[in-house]
């Protein structure tokens, strides 16, 4: 079984087949497909610029600081968040509330926080709890604890914690003081690498400094360049997409930036389209026994800061990298912790301490973008898919008419497999050429040949149970017979001709008269790789050389005239 599927196999190549299906609706689908085809490749190549390459920045050299704000605004009270408390009343739940007792000017290192990464928190909102705990000797009645405790409106806690015999708690929370007068400033730049045709080509700037640097190698300091005078400008974006002023401007060039861009918190909250008494329905908690959505000064919020740098860009008057600044925000439970020692515990238990939660604005910095640049990998990865793209309308109407078409799908699936041996076909040929003629001389009532009248009588035959079963009438297979002919008889006088018979039967064959007459032709000059590759079936020149022999030897004819002739040949 092995063998015999080895000997089957191994001299059958399989090459693919195409089917030339003369059909006009069909072609009319298939150029519409191509048509769209066409016109998606030229819309996806030109909107995404297919022949670029995107390299992405990266944050460089970025910081950030805080400035205080103006002393005369920091310090007044006459503000909702000192005078009018009541309004910032905010029930959680029906067991939690929040009411800040009183707004306080927050002194140095609490002002500000600065969180890892690029962020800075600026604290709006504090819940202190403050605890002092004294050693026993001071816990009794009449003592200091109760004495200090009565003074401070605390609370006595017995036993204290640790080794102290008992504590007073105190608990407030407050505002603080005027946050938004306070500023916020930042210095930044941006880092590409992965650029050019090698992708060994690199460039870095920064928003203060009016030149560019680039690399070719890598990141190395001695191996930076100052290339040309080009400034990075800055340019602010609220998040309405609009240009956003900050101390009076929105566009920062180098010379603008030296000292930082930026503007008060108060600013920054205005170009993110809200301020911290803003009230944000999505921040709601959903507890039953919930009065009204927090004020952002309550909860807190982030404030994000997205440096996108772009070195192609539109409908800006500027030669050169431009960086969008964008500002957005989101309210939500913005918090961390603090503890703090007033004195470290002794050896009684006596110590005091101060644990704070506190709420605010976090300003977060990230960077992103795109760098575009001619990359002829790209270009040709695009110039691949639009040869791909532009040829699937053809497999598409392929499987649509070998599969979806009935009848017809059955017919022009026949066409796409057939197997081809050249001397099995020329003998098909042959035979078949033979019985046209055979066929012709038969059906031809007179010299002239077959007349229609004989070819609508024959066809008549052909599809008689057709015709009793009504699927076609005797006006259809006129029809049939006018079709067949109009091939049959090119001169018009009502006669098939004997050629045009022979061509007909014929007509679908893969071997035609002249290519059969080439291969049996044993005088022709062969070219090599026909030699080399033979087909074995036919036999070699020298097998046909004694056959004429033979049938030449049978007829009187001398095969020596043959031979010879071969030899020249060969």
């Amino acid at each position: 079984m092995m063998k015999s599927c080895l000997s089957d196999n191994f001299g059958t190549v399989w090459v693919p087949q195409h089917a030339v299906i003369r059909n006009n609706r069909l072609g009319i689908l298939l150029w519409l497909l191509k048509l769209g085809a066409a016109l998606w490749i030229v819309y996806s190549i030109v909107a995404s610029r297919s022949w670029n390459n995107i390299a992405k920045p990266t944050s460089f050299a970025t910081e950030l600081w805080q400035k205080s704000g103006d002393p005369v605004f920091k310090n007044r009270d006459d503000v909702p968040h000192c005078n009018d408390l009541s309004r910032y009343s905010y029930n959680y739940s029906s067991n939690y509330h929040y009411q800040p007792a009183s707004c306080r000017k927050m002194p140095p290192g609490e002002d500000y926080v600065r969180r890892p990464g690029l962020e800075i928190l600026y604290p709006t909102f504090f819940e202190d709890k403050s605890t002092r705990a004294f050693a026993t000797a001071d816990c009794g009645a009449g003592g200091a604890a109760e004495a200090f405790c009565t003074a401070e409106g605390g609370v006595m806690e017995v036993p204290g914690p640790g080794l102290a015999g008992c504590a007073c708690t105190q608990s407030e929370s407050y505002f603080a003081k005027n946050v938004e007068s306070d500023g916020f400033f930042l210095s930044h730049g941006y880092l590409v690498k992965g650029m050019g045709y090698s992708g060994s080509h690199g460039q870095r700037a920064r928003s203060r400094l009016p030149f560019v640097e680039e690399t070719t190698e890598d990141d190395r300091s001695d191996r930076w360049q100052r290339k040309r005078e080009e400034e990075l400008l800055t340019i602010i974006k609220g998040t309405n997409g609009q240009d956003c002023q900050l101390q009076g401007r929105s566009r920062f060039y180098a010379q603008d930036a030296i000292d930082g861009i930026g503007g008060s918190l108060n600013e920054w909250l205005s170009c993110a389209g809200v301020t911290l008494d803003s009230q944000d329905e999505r921040a709601r908690s959903g507890h039953p026994g919930e009065n009204m959505a927090p004020q952002a000064r309550l909860t807190g919020m982030t404030l994000q800061l997205t440096l996108s740098y772009m070195n192609a860009h539109h409908g800006e008057d500027h030669n050169g990298i431009v960086c969008f600044l964008r500002v957005e925000s989101r309210q939500h439970w913005n918090s961390d912790n603090l503890v703090r020692y007033g004195s470290l515990p002794d050896k009684t238990g006596a110590t005091s301490m101060r644990y704070s939660t506190r709420r605010g604005v976090s300003v977060v910095v990230q960077a992103e973008g795109a760098f575009s640049f001619f990359d002829s990998t790209s270009l040709n990865n695009a110039v691949v898919n639009a040869v791909v793209t532009f040829n699937l309308p053809d497999l598409i109407v392929a499987l649509f008419a070998m599969s979806c078409l009935g009848v017809l799908s059955e017919i022009y699936s026949k066409t796409r497999c057939k197997e081809v041996e050249v001397k099995a076909q020329c003998q098909g040929s042959l035979t078949r050429m033979l019985v046209a003629a055979a066929v012709f001389k038969t059906f031809a009532a007179s010299e002239k040949g077959v007349s229609s009248e004989q070819v609508l009588g024959l066809l008549d035959g052909i599809f008689r149970k057709h015709r009793e079963d009504c699927v076609l009438d005797q006006k259809e297979i006129s029809v049939l017979a006018s079709h067949m002919m109009a091939a049959l008889d090119p001169n018009g006088d009502q006669f098939a001709d004997f050629d045009e018979f022979v061509k007909l039967f014929v007509s679908n064959e893969v071997i035609s008269v002249h290519d059969m007459a080439k291969m049996y032709d044993i005088d022709r000059r062969r070219p090599f790789l026909e030699r080399l590759f033979h087909d074995s079936s036919i036999g070699h020149r020298s097998e046909l050389t004694a056959q004429v022999g033979e049938r030449l030897a049978r007829v009187s004819i001398d095969p020596k005239t043959v031979g010879s002739s071969l030899q020249e040949n060969e």
